[in-house]
């Protein structure tokens, strides 16, 4: 090993000394970054596969190229601390041990799709790495990247609450959710926002920017208000305190936050208010009337913060204020928030009474085993909404398989054998119950292990960061604490919205330290692009998979041979997914051969025998050949294992067995 000649890896890599040569890596990098980040923001909301298969491929193939050149000697690696190297070695052991799961999971199908998920995130936190390689001040430019993301995303969720029509089902549904499809998630994306807002409006000698930062930081205030996030809104509020506490010009900050957030409180407050934008069921009619409000509203107060805030900036910039002016300024603002606080509370007290017995009461609300309804009321609601139930069920079954776990992805199945109700869920609403119950202790001491070494990798890092770059770092960092936290009660792991920027932060910040040349080996150089190769193709077959058994259900019953052809092919591409035997069964249905149905039924049931849809199918199946004998023995197997489904006690019904329609009490 040894490091670069003369510091400037470009020449060694033969790009030449010239503008062109010297400004190609790093504007490669940036749009190839921006990319990532984009599609990631922006594309990359839902839980489907889509978007995170070719994600996935196009991260995970430039670290392959670019860890080849490496080992080639033509570009350097980035240089990892000890706890760096930590916090990158113990996240890549927990992929491994995610896609180690599928051989006893009790849903292979499942994991495999996680450890998809998880293979993605890996080549997203690689990208991250290797981006301060080829960009100086690269926490500065991946900031500005992502403020520019969020922003795209704040515009376009406010956009479709003006104009419902833009979403599908936004004149249905009231929630703001798009473009990431999820409230809670799209309100941390928001709450991702407030640092690197406030980022942009501390940035001096250059007021046009301090004044859009302003501006987006109002936008996020009554966007993040709309998704009726209360997770949400409690993260956009500990940004905003972070951030007055950690990052230098305090009385800046201050007057930002006190020029955009009431503003964007009052106007949120208004929007919430409002039935035909935060209701379910509401008319288009209305919802479109209001929307064109709302969208006037927010249109001239952003025009009037951005205008104040750039008086503002010009003012400073021409007449700075004295070290004690700025005390004084301090002082005020703090007697203020004091006498505001003081007042606060005694309202407070006397609209609660006993605040002893009023604590006493959020604690059962927060432990009522009830949803909560998903309009304005449950923004002054602590009830759990279930979560206590979830993470319960997870805790249960972290009980019964403590060392490996039930396999990754699989709480959907493990939800169904635990739960005590008719609630469908596929997360139990916090990261760590879900890593216990599916990738049991190992699993969840290395994601531990990773998440406590990459945070304080990346707060060391921050502070090693010089004075021009601190700022974005530590939004970067707060970020990341944003992210970590918030995991902890919702499903962020399945959203690559939010986890895409998470994990390119975390390498942009741990990758920050002067690059390492290796020595040249050429033949080496082969390895990474091998290992792709395995891995690109564990990233397509489950997709491949359910593309054919989809086309298998489309020409069904027009050419059933061929539907099972299509069947077959599918299940030859993915071993472990039940829906080529469902498809194959189907097929030969159709074909007049139950004989055969059945037998790929079984098969179904073999490969999943934990999995209640399998015996659910095979019940149905016998049903439906007459064969209740046989369907009563398969039922009573598929009652042990989720006796509370309607579609199962409906059953129950139909072999004499007993049970309820769904819907009755």
């Amino acid at each position: 090993m040894s490091a670069a000649p003369g510091g400037n890896w470009r020449l060694r890599a033969g790009l030449g000394s010239s503008d062109l040569g010297t400004l190609a890596a790093p504007v490669s990098a940036t749009i190839a970054v921006a990319v990532l980040l984009g599609a990631s923001v922006l594309a990359g909301g839902g839980q489907g596969s889509g978007a995170v298969l070719w994600i996935g491929i196009a991260s995970l193939s430039l670290v392959a190229a670019l860890s080849a050149f490496a080992i080639a000697g033509v570009v350097p690696l980035p240089r990892l601390s000890v706890l760096e190297a930590t916090a990158v070695v113990a996240f890549v052991l927990l992929v491994l041990w995610m896609g180690l799961s599928v051989a006893w999971s009790i849903a292979p199908d499942l994991s495999w799709d996680y450890f998809n998920r998880a293979l993605t995130y890996a080549g997203l936190l690689g990208i991250g790495l290797f981006f301060p390689v080829f960009v100086r001040r690269a926490p500065v430019v991946f900031a500005a990247l992502l403020t520019l993301a969020v922003a795209a995303a704040v515009v376009w969720a406010l956009a479709g609450k003006i104009d419902p029509s833009l979403f599908e089902d936004g004149f249905r549904k009231a929630r703001l959710r798009e473009p990431v499809g999820y409230w809670n998630t799209l309100a941390l994306l928001f709450a991702f926002g407030a640092p690197l807002a406030l980022w942009v409006a501390a940035r001096r000698h250059h007021p046009v920017a301090r004044a859009l930062g302003a501006g987006l930081l109002f936008l996020i205030v009554p966007a993040i208000m709309l998704t009726l996030s209360r997770s949400g809104i409690l993260a956009c509020v500990l940004a905003l305190i972070a951030w007055i506490a950690f990052a230098p010009g305090r009385l800046e900050t201050l007057v930002t936050q006190l020029l955009a957030v009431p503003v964007g409180v009052a106007i949120g407050q208004w929007a919430v208010g409002r039935p035909a934008l935060t209701d379910d069921g509401q008319s288009l009619t209305d919802r479109a009337a209001d929307g064109r409000v709302l969208g006037w509203a927010l249109a001239l107060t952003f025009f009037a913060v951005v205008g104040v805030a750039l008086i503002l900036a010009l003012v400073e910039e021409r007449r700075p204020l004295t070290d004690e002016s700025r005390r004084r300024a301090l002082r005020v603002i703090a007697y203020v928030a004091a006498g505001f606080a003081v007042v606060g509370l005694i309202v407070f007290v006397v609209r609660v009474g006993n605040p002893a017995t009023w604590v006493e009461d959020r604690v059962d609300e927060f432990q009522s085993p009830e949803l909560i309804s998903n309009d304005p009321s449950r923004l002054g609601s602590v009830n759990s909404n279930l979560r206590l139930e979830w993470w319960g069920e997870a805790a249960s079954a972290f009980s019964d398989k403590p060392a490996l776990g039930m396999g990754a992805g699989t709480f959907a199945v493990v939800h169904r054998l635990y739960r005590n109700d008719e609630t469908s869920v596929t997360s139990p609403h916090s990261l760590l119950m879900q890593f216990l119950a599916e990738i049991g202790i190992v699993g969840t001491l290395l994601a531990a292990t990773a998440a406590l070494a990459g945070l304080l990798a990346a707060q060391r890092a921050m502070s090693r960061l010089p004075d021009s770059q601190r700022l974005a770092g530590l939004a970067l960092l707060i970020i990341l604490v944003l992210f970590g936290a918030h995991s902890l009660v919702d499903i962020e792991w399945d959203f690559l919205a939010v986890c895409g920027p998470a994990f390119m932060a975390l390498g942009v910040m741990l990758g920050g330290r002067k690059p390492l040349w290796l020595d040249r080996f050429p033949l080496l150089a082969l390895a990474p692009v091998l290992v792709l190769i395995p891995v690109v193709l564990a990233l397509l077959l489950p997709t491949l998979s359910s593309n054919r058994a989809e086309s298998s259900s489309e020409v069904l019953f027009d050419n059933p041979v061929l539907a099972l052809e299509f069947a077959n092919q599918a299940r030859a591409l993915n071993p472990t997914a039940l829906e080529p035997l469902f498809a194959r069964a189907d097929a030969e249905v159709v074909l007049g051969r139950s004989a055969r149905a059945r037998a790929a039924y079984l098969r179904a049931v073999a490969l999943q025998p934990s999995n209640p849809v399998t015996w659910l199918q095979l019940t149905e199946f016998e049903i439906a050949e007459g064969e209740l004998a046989v369907a009563r023995g398969s039922w009573l197997r598929l009652n042990e294992l989720d006796p509370h489904d309607c579609r199962v006690r409906e059953l129950g019904i139909t072999l004499e067995l007993g049970g309820t329609l769904c819907g009755s009490q």
